[in-house]
Order: structure tokens, then C-alpha cells, then sequence
């Protein structure tokens, strides 16, 4: 059994196992949440992450606390986008859009990574990435984005989508990671426009922390994005590379 299979027989588990743990009272509310998780075949450290939702549209609260990703896209998934939520509590990710065209407009994103904040290179609001092979595109655009531990917003791995009109704001000076507000690397393309980002500051000198950032991205477009208290504003080093190495 593989593909939409697997995933429809873990969801089906998933409730089972939550409706037989209610009819015998043994399963208090508050591990409701942490059974919900679902696995997804999204890699990171060695393990496949759990997301809290699989693909659909997500509108209103998205409670991820406990799963890795609040909302997880594959070409494999069901259509919808995110518009109009509210997604809190997940360790790695807030969204991830992994194949296939999906937008998130109109949304709030935060409280991404370790509890509490670390030095970990994890916890990413928004990820758009073609890791599945597949064409990954899409807009970014009105959402809030905010208490994450290591980015805002990225677009990397040949994704390819517009960044228009967000606030992505960071944790402020901080001594334990090298936090960016946006992020566009490793063959991808962005338009970032009329954003504003702010508070990315990384006190230690050994590596900077960048309001934007563009690591041998294929093309991006900017427009008039306004900056405030971040270390640099922009750290540009194109298709080329430099000596900085962001999350990938």
C-alpha cells in the first residue's frame, strides 16, 4: 500500500485509536492534540515530521503544538490553501508547501520551534520548497508572521512565489541563533515587495542575522520593503554563494 493510501490509513488509525481511548475515558483532553499528529514523508534530522494537518484549506485556529508542521502540502494532498488563520505551536514549521501551487494570504503564523527558543536551526514560519520534485509556487501575501526561532518566511530549493504586503517580525537582539526574516536560496525565485521586517539581530559578530536574505537564489525581484532593528537589512550573495550558510 502506498501513497494517498498509507496517508488515508493513518488518518483512519489516528481516529480510531482517539474514539476508542474516549469511550473508555482514558485519554485526557489536553493528549488529544498529540495523537492527531500525522506523519508525513517530509524529512528533517533523520526522522519523517508530523504536521498537525495534511493538505485542505486551513482557515481559523491551527493548534499545532506537539507535531512538527501545522500544515502540510504535497502534490499527493488535497487542494486548498491557507487564508485566514491562525497557526501557532509547531516545532519546525508552520506551513509547508512541498510541490504544487498553494497560497497563503491572510493569516497569522507564529510560535514556531523548541520550547523555549534555542540555538536549533529549525522553526520556520512559512517554507515553500520543490524537495518533492515537483513545481512549487505560490503568494505570500498579508500575513503576520512572528515568534519563530530561526526564519519568517522562506523560499528555497527552485520554489518559486511572490512575497508582497507581510510583517515578519523577529525575537529583537538575541545571543542563541542568527535569525532572517525572509529567506530566498538554493535556485529559487521570488518577488519580496512592501513587506516589513523587523527586529533580527544576532549579538555575537561571528555570523549575521538579515532582515532579507538571498543565498545563490536564481532571481528575485524587490521592491520597497521597509526595515527596522535588524542587524543588515539585506545580506545578498546572489547565485555565487559567500562564506554565510543559512538553513537550507
Amino acid at each position: 500500500m502506498k501513497g494517498p493510501s498509507v496517508r488515508r490509513l493513518r488518518r483512519l488509525l489516528s481516529a480510531s485509536a482517539l474514539i476508542a481511548a474516549l469511550a473508555v475515558g482514558s485519554l485526557p483532553a489536553a493528549a488529544s492534540a498529540a495523537i492527531l499528529c500525522v506523519p508525513t514523508t517530509f524529512m528533517r534530522d533523520g526522522n519523517p515530521l508530523t504536521a498537525a494537518q495534511l493538505g485542505g484549506s486551513v482557515t481559523g485556529t491551527l493548534d499545532a503544538t506537539g507535531c512538527d508542521i501545522g500544515v502540510y502540502y504535497d502534490p499527493s494532498e488535497p487542494p486548498g490553501d491557507v487564508n485566514g488563520a491562525a497557526i501557532s505551536g509547531a516545532k519546525y514549521f508552520g506551513v509547508v508547501v512541498n510541490g504544487g501551487q498553494r497560497d497563503v494570504v491572510h493569516s497569522a503564523v507564529s510560535n514556531i520551534g523548541n520550547t523555549p527558543f534555542d540555538g536549533s536551526q529549525h522553526g520556520i514560519g512559512i517554507y515553500y520548497t520543490a524537495e518533492s520534485g515537483t513545481p512549487t509556487s505560490g503568494t505570500v501575501s498579508d500575513d503576520n508572521v512572528s515568534r519563530y526561532q530561526k526564519g519568517g518566511i522562506v523560499a528555497t530549493q527552485g520554489a518559486s512565489i511572490s512575497i508582497t504586503n507581510n510583517t515578519v517580525t523577529g525575537l529583537g537582539s538575541v545571543d542563541f541563533i542568527a535569525q532572517n526574516g525572509i529567506q530566498v536560496s538554493y535556485g529559487a525565485t521570488a518577488e519580496v515587495n512592501g513587506n516589513s521586517i523587523y527586529n533580527h539581530d544576532y549579538t555575537p559578530k561571528a555570523y549575521i542575522a538579515c532582515g532579507l536574505l538571498l543565498y545563490q537564489a536564481s532571481g528575485v525581484s524587490t521592491g520597497t520593503n521597509l526595515y527596522r532593528h535588524d542587524e543588515s537589512n539585506m545580506c545578498n550573495f546572489g547565485k555565487g554563494g559567500g562564506n554565510f550558510s543559512p538553513t537550507p
